[in-house]
């Protein structure tokens, strides 16, 4: 059910002075909202996307600012609305059942020109705070309450050179009209003036009110489970030094010492972490962004923790911080018995002194490198082995050097006596190391059986090619495990026969991903050849391409010869799926409808025009069973939340 704040507002409004009918309601509904409500406002900061922030939300939470709170900011120079007047009058609102002390409920209430008619004390029921959600919200609420209110001084506007106001008199039977004129200029001055003024008291005002609301969920006796303090979209405030403030307010170590989820915001004081570090000790989930100093405090965060087991680690210049990323990896080994996930995304470094280490990570499940234009030239924890590595994503523009030898520990299986299998040193001989395979998962009593290797995810987007690729294509088909479910990855004009390989020796694949970024394009033989190899077990394949696009001819080959039915066909970043291309889809729809997809994806935009016969096509091919779907549609959640307050 979704209820709007402002339809509840009004019912409340209109049922305050029938107090039978009110009470009548909250009998029904309070059940009901018991529930809902702690659910509603366990995260709202969260859910809300931060280009539609709700200043409803603050407007609520404000109306638990402390009588001494709202004395201190009028004293400071800001101008209130009436409603948030102290008055300093005491009531104590007591609800029953709600999952919070009766001294979260102990609040100051004004008596004159505001009435709180809260059922719920909201901030109580804070569980997840994201910082920048907030501040946007917080700002919208700035602007829609408070920013009226301010006066700003327009003394200092130069008005030297521009033209004086004059009074024009208007004469009328019944009265007189009097309209002040001025020049263009002088209007232009003053409204930039206005602007500029009030940007910068926003500026002023808004870190000092969010350490004022952030005060009300610490006094509510909040436990919180995830703190953000990260941002990307909020550029009004710039100076991050009041987030230093928040450990150590008063309640700030009952409040944070629960945290499992933290993302603190990089800023250029290692005592800022190590603030964190003493409070926070059951950390599971850390993500460091914009590390440019010299980290001690991330690496105190690190080593503080029991039970650390996913990390991120984003926007890193080695350069700036001095290398010392290689001490946050040397902490990282303290919790190598823990970490099941290690992310790296948009981190420049550079390691090609330091050697390659063999150190075992038994838990660690996913490995992410994803550095955009920047590179890691060596894997950053090592290369293994990882026993329990199942899904490795790495998106850059070259392969890590020692990424082979990190697979091969991976992948390399074990036949029971400390064997080795790894006699398929050529890819063609792919087939006798599957006989192997299957002879020892024949035997009796699993003696001698395969160990294999639980990797199911392999994702290699490698921008530019490199020897180093082919020799990581022939690697994996040579000890690639029965296991591997999903593998998506670059691979060039060049790379199709390693590629055929990889397909023969992975007869469990699900989700197949290639990408040509060369200008060599794919042949007809090969897409011949690729569908005759693909598993039966295939259920999407997707075709990423850069420079060439999919032929009319090659299209029609994959849809006319193909021998399996696939869930999903994704040609999304294909050009040339137009016109031409829907009336080849329903040409092989005609004939091998048994096997044609599912679901075929498109972009809609290289479509020229849209008509009414381009409609029928698309109807009819829906009616035969094959849907053709905008990629950019796929998995768009419409759902929309809205809070229940009163």
């Amino acid at each position: 059910m979704k209820l709007f704040p402002e339809i509840l507002d009004h019912i409340f409004n209109y049922l305050i002075n029938d107090k039978k009918t009110l009470h009548s309601c909250i009998l029904v509904n309070m059940d009901w909202c018991k529930s809902a409500v702690p659910i509603l406002w366990k995260q709202p900061f969260m859910l809300i996307d931060v280009a539609k922030p709700l200043d409803k939300i603050i407007n609520i939470y404000s109306r638990f600012l402390s009588d001494d709170a709202r004395a201190m900011l009028m004293i400071q120079g800001l101008k209130l609305p009436d409603y948030l007047l102290p008055t300093y009058y005491n009531t104590d609102v007591e609800m029953n059942d709600s999952g919070c002390s009766s001294s979260s409920y102990n609040n100051n209430y004004s008596a004159k020109n505001r009435i709180n008619n809260s059922l719920f004390y909201y901030p109580c029921f804070l569980r997840k705070f994201k910082y920048e959600t907030f501040i946007l919200c917080l700002e919208q609420w700035y602007t829609e309450v408070l920013e009226p209110l301010q006066i700003i001084d327009e003394t200092n506007v130069d008005l030297k050179h521009t033209q004086i106001i004059t009074q024009h008199n208007y004469h009328t039977s019944s009265f007189t009209i009097s309209i002040p004129s001025a020049s263009n200029d002088t209007v232009s001055k003053i409204s930039q003036y206005r602007a500029e003024e009030k940007q910068k008291i926003k500026t002023a005002w808004c870190p000092t009110l969010s350490i004022e609301f952030f005060k009300i969920f610490l006094n509510a006796g909040i436990k919180l489970d995830s703190l953000d303090l990260q941002f990307q979209q909020c550029y009004s405030i710039k100076n991050v030094d009041h987030l230093k403030v928040i450990p150590k307010l008063p309640k700030a170590r009952a409040s944070l010492s629960n945290l499992v989820e933290f993302m603190p915001k990089g800023v250029d004081d290692d005592t800022y972490e190590q603030y964190y570090s003493k409070i926070c000790r059951k950390i599971k989930t850390l993500k460091l962004q914009d590390l440019n100093t010299g980290n001690l405090g991330a690496i105190s965060l690190i080593t503080s923790q029991f039970s650390l087991e996913h990390v991120v680690i984003s926007n890193y210049s080695s350069y700036m911080a001095g290398n010392a990323i290689h001490r946050i990896f040397d902490a990282l080994e303290s919790q190598a018995s823990y970490l099941k996930s290690v992310e790296i995304r948009n981190s420049f470094i550079q390691d090609n002194h330091i050697a390659s280490k063999e150190f075992c990570w038994p838990e660690l499940e996913e490995l992410r490198i994803v550095n955009n234009d920047q590179n890691l030239v060596k894997m950053p924890l090592g290369v293994g082995p990882f026993p329990k590595l199942k899904k490795i994503f790495i998106s850059q523009q070259f392969i890590p050097v020692d990424l082979e030898q990190l697979l091969k520990n991976t992948l390399n299986q074990d036949d029971g006596n400390n064997n080795k299998i790894n006699g398929a040193n050529n890819v063609y001989d792919v087939n006798s190391v599957n006989i192997v395979n299957n002879e020892n998962k024949e035997s009796n009593d699993g003696i001698g059986s395969v160990n294999e290797s639980s990797l199911t995810h392999i994702n290699l987007n490698i921008q530019i090619h490199s020897a180093e690729l082919s020799t990581i294509l022939r690697t994996i088909a040579t000890y690639c495990s029965q296991n591997l479910l999903h593998f998506d990855s670059t691979i060039d004009f060049h790379s199709i026969p390693l590629l055929f390989n990889l397909l023969k020796s992975c007869p469990n694949l699900e989700s197949l991903s290639i990408w040509n970024p060369f200008f060599n394009q794919y042949t007809e033989d090969d897409y011949r050849m690729l569908i005759s190899y693909f598993p039966k077990t295939l259920k999407k394949f997707v075709i990423s391409t850069t420079y060439k696009d999919i032929s009319y001819g090659s299209l029609k080959i994959l849809l006319k010869e193909i021998s399996i039915k696939l869930d999903v066909l994704d040609l999304g970043s294909c050009k040339k799926l137009d016109h031409r291309s829907v009336e080849i889809i329903d040409e092989c729809a005609k004939e091998n409808l048994r096997n044609m997809p599912k679901k075929i994806l498109f972009n809609k935009n290289n479509f020229e025009f849209w008509c009414h016969e381009l409609e029928d096509k698309f109807l009819e091919l829906d009616t035969m069973g094959v849907r053709l779907c905008d990629f950019n549609d796929e998995g768009r959640d419409e759902s929309e939340l809205y809070f229940i307050c009163d």
